[in-house]
This record gives structure tokens, sequence and C-alpha cells, in this order.
């Protein structure tokens, strides 16, 4: 018997914020797999923010010793990342890690206060800008990603790039003065001006994209938010001439708002390859844009990377995939549920993403009958093995294994319970009445 089975998408991700919230690594390994029963293959680590930066980084130690998000506990040491990076290799799923540059930057900052731009207001978590004009900043970046690349090996590294709040930059006078003299042109390509914020985050981003060129690495990047304000985007943009991916976060609501299609489609027509992650946000805590309907995984299941329509339908090749976003922020997450949250989630989306054009049924929507008996089905079988998932419905409906088995023979009534785990033997225990 010959199987044929390949993938329709070959990135099928999950995102995990862990710099909002330390996630230990054990739960990390429980997470990734869970993520090779599901057939997702890219974990995409986002280790830094302006809450915390928990990443051991030799080179320059005051990153996680001031970073870390409550005590100097919550790092990660490079040993630790590197034997984590290679199990979860070893069960086909690679690690993506995310710097967000130049915002987010608050504990780099904290850190290295030398290479940013600082704006004193306490009333703003982003007064720190990592600072593109400092020529001493850039040497400090391109040794950070050097050093980077001894902990990650993987060919893609995630940029960040949006939420840039720009007032750093505007009220430093030292940033000013450089934008003054660089008014007609750019250092990096005089045709170009840095005479404007836009200019100058453009500047960084080029810059940036070089630093990981020389690497060997190509960049993904938080789109929008790349393109708005580092390519002054207006939909003319040829991407062709940046190795880069957009990371589409448009999509909040996957029922009502459908413009994440129509930023894909613009993306692809502008030579970008993409990643769809806003219609897959994992959401817990948003009551006014989630009513029940809205985010579960009947939801992310219909929704297709390529389900958008250009005039030129060979270019939707360049929808790469979609991952699972979970913000520590929106789903309330931490060690302790991060699996189980995710778990019903990830299979929907593994099962959507791995299979062939056609195979999920738009009519089924939201009801999705019978995908719902495979979800529960394969559920349970995880719970056999000792992993502990959400019910795939409100109504949960145990599983098999779980039901007492009562021996109708005996004079008395006995009820035997048989439960499995992957590090103990089946255990009997009989209840007679």
């Amino acid at each position: 018997m010959t199987v044929q089975d390949v993938p329709r998408y070959q990135f099928r991700g999950v995102m995990i914020d862990a710099a909002r919230n330390f996630m230990d690594l054990a739960a990390l390994r429980k997470l990734v797999d869970a993520m090779s029963f599901m057939k997702l293959n890219a974990l995409h680590l986002h280790l830094s923010d302006d809450q915390s930066w928990p990443l051991e980084i030799r080179r320059y130690p005051n990153l996680a010793n001031w970073g870390a998000l409550t005590n100097v506990s919550h790092r990660y040491s490079q040993a630790d990342m590197k034997t984590f990076v290679q199990y979860a290799y070893e069960r086909g799923v690679r690690v993506i890690p995310e710097l967000d540059l130049p915002g987010h930057s608050t504990k780099l900052c904290q850190g290295y206060p030398q290479v940013c731009s600082h704006w004193n207001d306490s009333g703003h978590i982003d007064t720190d800008l990592f600072d593109p004009t400092n020529e001493d900043a850039w040497a400090f970046l391109e040794n950070l990603f050097t050093e980077l690349t001894e902990i990650f090996p993987d060919e893609e590294y995630h940029i960040g790039g949006d939420e840039v709040w720009t007032v750093p930059w505007e009220q430093s006078a030292a940033v000013v003065q450089w934008m003054s003299d660089h008014s007609q042109s750019c250092p990096d390509d005089p045709s170009l001006t840095c005479g404007t914020i836009d200019g100058l985050h453009h500047y960084f981003t080029r810059r940036l994209l070089s630093i990981l060129s020389k690497l060997n690495k190509r960049a993904i990047g938080w789109g929008p938010g790349i393109d708005d304000f580092n390519f002054g985007d207006s939909g003319t943009t040829d991407y062709s001439d940046y190795n880069i991916t957009m990371d589409n976060w448009i999509g909040f609501d996957p029922v009502g708002d459908q413009y994440w299609q129509s930023q894909q489609a613009q993306y692809v027509q502008q030579n970008a390859k993409t990643i769809l992650s806003g219609p897959l946000y994992l959401v817990d805590r948003w009551p006014n844009i989630n009513d029940g309907n809205r985010f579960s995984w009947h939801d992310m299941y219909h929704t297709d990377p390529q389900n958008f329509t250009i005039p030129d339908m060979e270019l939707l090749s360049r929808a790469r995939g979609a991952k699972l976003c979970i913000w520590d922020d929106a789903a309330r997450t931490d060690s302790s549920n991060i699996a189980s949250k995710a778990g019903i989630f990830m299979a929907a989306i593994g099962e959507a993403l791995w299979s062939p054009k056609g195979y999920v049924d738009p009519t089924q929507f939201p009801m999705d009958y019978w995908t719902s008996m495979r979800l529960k089905d394969h559920r349970c079988r995880l719970l056999r093995r000792g992993y502990t998932f959400e019910p795939v419905e409100f109504i949960a409906i145990p599983c098999p294994f779980e039901y007492p088995v009562y021996d109708h023979s005996a004079t008395t009534t006995t009820a035997t319970a048989t439960t499995t785990s992957p590090t103990t033997t089946a255990t009997t225990a009989t209840i007679s009445t």
C-alpha cells in the first residue's frame, strides 16, 4: 500500500508570547509535542517586548538581567534554549525567534540606554526606541543578531516592526539633527531621503535587513507596520527588492471584517510573500469583539490564507500559510494552561492548512459536525497520552475510556475504570456496592 500525503501550505505555525508572561520550557516542550501531533511545523517565539527580555545574550548580559519578567529565574539560558530548539527540530517543528524592533524596546533600552532614544513620560510604557542614527547602536545590533544565530539555526528571523510610537525620536535633539543632516539623502542609499520620521524608519528596516542578509537569514515582519511606516507603502512598493515575508495581522473579526483578504491581495501583487495571523488570534479577554462565535475554532478552520481574488491567480502561492497567535494580553495564558487552551485550535488549524483545497466544506460553517467528531476523537487520543486539552464544544462529551465499565453479571454492582498515562502502567480501580 502506498500513501501519498503532502501539506497544502508550507508554513503551519503557532506564535507564543514569551515576553509578556514567562513560559517555562517544560510547558513549551509539551506544546511542541502537541504541535507535532497536529501537523504544525513552525513555532514563532515572541522573545522581546516592553514587559521583558527573557533570553540570555552573553555579550550583553544586562538584557536578561534587567529584562527578566519578575526575577532572574524568568530567563532562558542559552544552553537550555539550544536544547529546546533541538527538541523541537527532532519533532518536525522549527523555532523562529522574534526580536521586536525598533519599538516595544523598553527592556532593551533599560539594559543598554546608550543605544536608544528616550522620552521621559511615566504615562506611557513605550517611551524608548532603538536609535538608528547611532552607529554604536548598529554595532550592538549586529553583535546581538550574530550571537542569536548560535542559538537559533532557523533560516528565518522575525523582526517585529509594528506599533512604533515615534515620539522618542521626535523628542531627541540628536535624532532631529541627524534627520536634518540627511534630509537630501540616506547614508545607505543616496536616492532616498532620511529627513522624515517615515524615512528614518525605512532606513532602520533596510539596515536591519542588511544585517540579517549577511548572516544568511531571511526576515519576517508584522504588516501592517513594516509596510506602512517603513516603506511609505501606498500599494506600489515592489517587495522583491526586500528579502522579507509580511506577517499579516489584520482581521481580528473573521466573521464580519474581511479586510485581511484585501491586505493579502495587496501584498502578493506587490511581490511579497505572506503569512496570515490576524484572523487566527486566540482571544479570551476582549468581550467587545468576541461574541461567542468569533475566534472559535470553527472560524479558524474556515480561514483560508488564499481565499481572495486577484487578476493573476498564480500569485496565490505567495501566501505561504498561517499561524495561531497566542498573545498573553489577549488569551490569558501561562505555563499552566498554554497547551490546554490552544490544543483544539491547533488541531483545527493543522487539519485545515494541511488538507488539499476543497477539503474544508464551507457549507458546513458554523456547525462542522464531522470535523467536530474528528477533533473530539483526536482530543481523546491525546488525553490517553497524558495531555490535557479543553473540550471541543461548550458541552463536553466524555471520551470512551473515561466511562466506568459495569459488570452486570456480578452479584454486586462493580465499576471498573482504567486510566493510562505516558509514564505509568495501566491501573484499575474496582468499586463494589
